[in-house]
C-alpha cells in the first residue's frame, strides 16, 4: 500500500463585499486555476499560464458569473498562502 503523500499549494485568495471569493492555485505542471464563487466550493473558470493572469481571469469570472463589477474599500486585495493537502492514491 502507497502512503498518502503531501502535496504544498500556493493560493491566492480576495474576499469581497458582495459575499462571494476569488481564488487562484499553482497546479503541479505550472499553470494557475482561476475561480470566483459564493461559497468556500471551488471549482475552476480558467486556466492561465501565470498568476497575473489567473487573477485578473478570477476578477473576470467575478464580474461574469456575479455582477461584481468594481471593488470597494470592503473588498481585499490577493494575498498569499500556502496550503497542505493530503493525496492519497488510488488502491
Amino acid at each position: 500500500m502507497t502512503e498518502p503523500q503531501h502535496r504544498h499549494l500556493v493560493i491566492w485568495e480576495a474576499r469581497h463585499d458582495n459575499g462571494w471569493t476569488t481564488l487562484v492555485m499553482e497546479q503541479p505542471d505550472g499553470t494557475f486555476v482561476a475561480w470566483a464563487g459564493p461559497d468556500d466550493t471551488v471549482g475552476v473558470d480558467y486556466v492561465e499560464d501565470g498568476p497575473e493572469h489567473a487573477q485578473a481571469a478570477a476578477m473576470f469570472a467575478l464580474k461574469r458569473k456575479s455582477g461584481h463589477a468594481q471593488c470597494s474599500i470592503r473588498c481585499s486585495a490577493f494575498e498569499m498562502r500556502l496550503q497542505t493537502m493530503t493525496v492519497t492514491p488510488p488502491q
